[in-house]
């Protein structure tokens, strides 16, 4: 363990001043030092960052932070087969749990007098939680909604196809797109009418995460899957009524789509590097004004490029969420999925790490709402304003403040955030969780151009955009959810490696086929997978959708 115990006094009176209203104290006189293995790769944050400061006074905890720098599955497969572990991850998903390497966590979440924040979090989700061992390992950092029944949150956290602002503008703000077809027509006559940027550089069109060789590139795979116009298994159907379950990668929609995208791409409007650009490089397209249009997830989407663009007053260029489908007429309701618990996701503690039942109070004091407030909002007076009738706002020098990286990297935690436990949905006085989550507030950080287009649709807030959900019972049974709860063995997990595989090799040459090649290439693509055993992975899903329960929310 690289877990230090320091022999730094702490003034716990000081603490409580530091951070008002705080009431949370250390459980020793001694500040542990974190090895934190992060799946971001932000960079360090300065040593006089407030937020941490704070965490280090009231918890007396202080972060060593690893930032994963390339492929994180490569370094958590590395530590796997070391056995040197971090004390605390967001990282590596199931992995870590298959090893055993993970501490259960299930008894911080149901002690509502010791762990408060915790139970209030996490206490109404326990069974949807638990892996299939019985025990809880993560503590998701998304996924649970407080006071949020009439779905008003504004941003939207689900997939969708991102349209430039300034497509929709050009066209004279059309109907929104119903079909990939309209979607792609969209991009096509923005391209052909502007012929380049502002700088003079060719558009990218439509882009795509596709290098495979890192674990982001799920757009090229799961693409199709959300324009079906049906419930979105991960790459199957399921029949719940029957308790059945069929592979669906090879079912039409799947073909036709990536038929017009290889379209697209011998049109010249899909970059030709998608399949060995990186992360960074994906992002530096999106920002440079050349790529038109993606599919992606919107967690990839906001922090990644709409906030930096916000960042840069780069109005109109800022990508909003779209549902479309393959097919005219077919439901776009299930790109807005309930939200549920992302029970792979969030913060997991190693089987040896130190004082465990000290960290946990630190994540217990995070979660509560106090906390939450000060990680998102900052400073009342100071950060944000409160008006007499309790709402929360920003002035334009706070709003400046809180679009800026500068300043949120020298007063929030950052690093920490992208695997720490967040409230979503609002507070119980009626403001958002965070100002970008408050409707007022992100109808004010929306630029001229945003604010037009969503005048003109009648719309205030983004998630207003795609169709309602789905019951959160029925989106629970999806086999991809399933999924998250099982690793495969045997001839299932072989399997399951196949497709991965097959996939990988395959997708890639489909889109960049040339004129004329690609039904005979997706005919081989298909008889591919005449040589995996999937009917061993339907065996598995089957017997578990029969026993799953219904997850309530």
């Amino acid at each position: 363990m690289r877990a230090k115990l320091l022999s730094i006094l702490l003034c716990l009176a000081v603490a409580a001043a530091a951070f008002a209203g705080g009431d949370q104290q250390a459980a020793d006189d001694e500040v542990t030092v974190l090895h934190a293995l992060m799946n971001n790769s932000l960079s360090q944050p300065p040593e006089d960052n407030r937020s941490y400061l704070r965490i280090e006074e009231e918890f007396g905890i202080r972060f060593d932070f690893e930032m994963a720098v390339g492929d994180i599955g490569e370094r958590v497969a590395l530590m796997i087969a070391s056995g040197d572990y971090a004390d605390i991850t967001d990282a590596g998903g199931k992995d870590f749990w298959a090893a055993g390497a993970l501490l259960p966590l299930e008894e911080y979440f149901v002690q509502p007098d010791e762990y408060p924040g915790l139970y209030h979090h996490f206490n109404h989700h326990m069974d949807y939680l638990a892996y299939e061992d019985g025990s809880i390992y993560r503590m998701p950092n998304d996924g649970i909604e407080f006071n949020n029944e009439q779905n008003g949150s504004p941003l939207y956290f689900n997939p969708g196809f991102w349209l430039k602002v300034r497509v929709l503008e050009e066209a004279g703000w059309p109907e929104l797109p119903d079909t990939v077809a309209d979607f792609m027509q969209l991009i096509e006559d923005y391209a052909n009418t502007q012929q380049t940027t502002d700088d003079g550089q060719s558009f990218l069109g439509y882009q795509i995460m596709g290098n495979t060789s890192i674990w982001r590139w799920h757009p090229l795979r799961d693409a199709p899957m959300y324009v079906s116009g049906y419930i979105p298994e991960g790459g199957w159907r399921v029949d719940e009524a029957a308790g059945t379950v069929e592979f669906d990668r090879l079912a039409p929609v799947y073909r036709d789509y990536y038929a017009l995208v290889n379209e697209m791409y011998n049109k010249g409007l899909v970059d030709p590097s998608f399949a060995t650009n990186d992360f960074d490089e994906w992002i530096a397209a999106n920002l440079s004004g050349r790529t038109l249009g993606f599919y992606d997830m919107s967690w990839q989407t906001w922090w990644s490029v709409n906030d930096v663009l916000r960042e840069q007053n780069a109005d109109g260029e800022v990508f909003v969420p779209l549902a479309v489908t393959m097919y005219e007429g077919d439901s776009k309701q299930f790109f807005r999925a309930p939200t549920l618990p992302n029970r792979d996701n969030g913060f997991a503690l190693f089987v040896d790490i130190e004082n465990p039942e000290k960290i946990m109070r630190m994540f217990d004091g995070l979660a509560g709402e106090e906390w939450q407030k000060y990680m998102h909002w900052g400073i009342p007076g100071e950060d944000y304003m409160i008006a007499d009738d309790g709402e929360f706002f920003l002035t334009d020098e706070q709003r400046a403040n809180h679009a800026s990286t500068e300043w949120r990297d020298q007063n929030l935690p950052t690093q920490l955030m992208s695997g720490l436990i967040e409230w979503e949905g609002f507070y119980d006085d009626g403001n958002g969780y965070s100002p970008s989550n408050h409707p007022p507030e992100s109808r004010r950080l929306m630029g001229p151009m945003e604010q037009e287009m969503m005048d003109h649709y009648g719309m205030q807030v983004y998630h207003q955009l795609i169709p309602s959900t789905m019951p959160n019972s029925r989106f629970y049974s999806s086999t991809w959810r399933i999924d998250n709860q099982t690793v495969l063995e045997g001839d299932a997990a072989i399997a399951e490696q196949q497709i991965e595989d097959h996939q990988k090799a395959w997708l890639a040459r489909l889109v960049t086929a040339a004129p004329g090649e690609f039904d005979g290439l997706w005919t081989e693509y298909a008889a591919g997978y005449d040589d995996i055993d999937i009917q061993a992975i339907i065996d598995v899903y089957e017997e578990i959708l029969v026993a799953a329960p219904e997850y309530e929310g």
